[in-house]
């Protein structure tokens, strides 16, 4: 009996240091669980129990707000990683945008359902995302949104996920997802274009039920992913257009549910030396070598000089040129330069790893560039970021060890792990937008002299120069901030912080004798000094 009591207080001792672990609170607009053990938040719902589909959560937003979920919160002066929208989170909540940090994994089980949000972006303004599941019925019945950017990371869609989204346009499915959830998109009648990626080999049944606006399907895989009962029910079979890869059309002619579409038509054309995936829009994207005769470790192995062009023809068809497709040029060791058009808009993850191009110039119209893009091109000495870019993602440039200076473009919020890692920069100079350094971004980038950081409140850089002797290099920040940057995790091993020299902007602010106050607004930084409100780059606000 003894051994029993001691063993039923022990148990009882653990349960109640579980439930310790995890706790639920309010900062700022959220609510969220603290898992205190792994130091992780979970954006949770407004009310202490959800009692059911009709429950109303955070009954200040309106149908105007715009959320930015923050990558990271802090309670009791300690950080916690926001990583998860949990269950319900925002069910039947009313707002207009949603924004989401890259440190999101997860979306719950009807965590926006019915909700009136108009736009999420999970890839936290364009860069790369972390998300890799979204939850059962997540999104179904948000009949306003109309955009919903599917992450590369992406590897599972739910039972019913977009169901009834009726206002979403056009939905491409990453390459990592393998299969989709019965009923998935089910009624989602505006959509127009949809792609399947090289990995969906599983469509479960209903998925694609009702869409009545489809024109186009583009299918990446080479064999017919498995169509479950009534796939594309109410689907005018005969109007759509379905793009297959080259020497598969034969294939989907013969596949279960795949047959009843009588327009299947290859999507891949040669034009010059290059292969492209060419799409109903208008548009086209350079993709790799398809050659068989060609090695895997040596593809494209005739092209030394690189010119994309703006325009490509084919069928007397003209397509612009706006993408560079995943791994496009990987391990092309025999490509030295490279020329690319005025119309890309996007180079996708690994597009030039392991190539030997020697400089690369990006235009501005470019928006997002993929993980590891250009790493381990160890020959290349000269590179530039467009103006456009926001997040320069994980391992861009690692192991380009002969890249001296990078331009870090001014709106970039999040630079990516890894993301410089052992390269040659001689100096670094952060933009004001900074908030976040991913894990090693300048790890072993043992030629740096200097680093300047513009951003008024440290960025969260936990292990962002590693292997570096900071303790050797001067750190240069605004002249008010020095103590800030000098007590802020990981910038406090830089013993020789020194204001900016010859400051500007927010310094005009900050040089009489009357103390600044740093006020957070909404998510935002503002400096209030002799009854004036400035922003964080030190323009004033009236």
């Amino acid at each position: 009996m003894k051994k029993i009591s001691i063993l039923f207080l022990a148990l009882v001792a653990s349960t109640a240091s579980l439930f310790a672990a995890v706790e639920r609170v309010q900062i700022d607009a959220l609510y969220y669980l603290l898992d205190h053990s792994l130091k992780t938040a979970t954006v949770t719902y407004s009310t202490a129990n959800v009692t059911g589909i009709q429950q109303h959560n955070y009954a200040s937003f309106t149908d105007n707000t715009t959320l930015s979920v923050p990558e990271e919160v802090y309670y009791d002066d300690k950080p916690y990683t926001v990583t998860a929208i949990g269950d319900s989170a925002f069910l039947n909540v009313k707002m207009f945008a949603c924004y989401l940090p890259s440190s999101v994994t997860s979306i719950g089980r009807f965590a926006f359902y019915g909700s009136t949000v108009a736009f999420v972006d999970p890839y936290g303004d364009e860069g790369v995302s972390g998300l890799t599941s979204i939850g059962e019925k997540a999104f179904q019945g948000c009949e306003r949104l109309n955009m919903f950017f599917l992450p590369s990371s992406l590897k599972t869609i739910g039972d019913l996920a977009f169901n009834a989204c009726r206002a979403l346009i056009d939905v491409e499915i990453p390459d990592n997802v393998s299969s989709i959830g019965w009923g998935a998109f089910g009624y989602c009648s505006a959509i127009k274009n949809l792609t399947l990626g090289k990995s969906v080999n599983s469509i479960g049944k209903e998925a694609f039920k009702g869409l009545t606006a489809l024109e186009n399907i583009y299918c990446r895989n080479t064999v017919p992913a498995t169509l479950g009962a009534d796939c594309f029910l109410n689907v005018n079979k005969s109007n759509v257009v379905v793009y297959v890869p080259a020497g598969t059309v034969a294939a989907y002619k013969a596949a279960a549910g795949w047959s009843d579409f009588t327009r299947i038509y290859e999507a891949v054309a040669k034009v010059g030396d290059l292969y492209y995936y060419l799409y109903a829009d208008g548009t086209a994207e350079v993709i790799e070598d398809q050659d068989p005769n060609h090695s895997y470790s040596d593809p494209y192995p005739d092209i030394t000089e690189l010119v994309i062009p703006a325009t490509v023809s084919y069928d007397d068809n003209t397509y612009m040129v706006t993408k560079i497709g995943n791994g496009a040029f990987e391990s092309c060791q025999n490509l030295t330069t490279v020329t690319l058009p005025a119309t890309l808009e996007k180079i996708g993850e690994d597009a030039f790893h392991y190539s030997s191009i020697t400089s690369i110039e990006i235009p501005n119209t470019v928006r997002t560039i993929g993980m590891s893009a250009f790493s381990m091109c160890t020959n290349l000495a000269s590179a530039n970021l467009p103006t456009a870019l926001t997040t320069i993602n994980y391992g861009l440039f690692s192991g380009c060890s002969k890249l001296t200076s990078i331009n870090i473009p001014e709106h970039v919020k999040t630079i990516g792990g890894a993301a410089f890692t052992m390269c040659g920069l001689t100096s670094i100079d952060l933009p004001a937008n900074l908030v976040q350094i991913g894990s090693g971004a300048f790890g072993y980038c043992d030629k740096l002299t200097s680093v300047t950081c513009r951003a008024l409140v440290p960025p969260a850089a936990e292990g962002a120069f590693a292997g570096v002797e900071t303790e050797n290099i001067p750190l240069y920040v605004h002249a008010f901030y020095v103590n800030d940057y000098k007590a802020a995790a990981e910038w406090e091993k830089f013993t020789n912080v020194l204001p900016i020299p010859e400051t500007q902007g927010v310094e005009n602010v900050q040089n009489d004798k009357v103390q600044s106050t740093k006020v957070l607004r909404n998510g935002q930084l503002f400096i209030e000094k002799n009854g004036k409100t400035f922003n964080a780059q030190g323009a004033e606000m009236r």
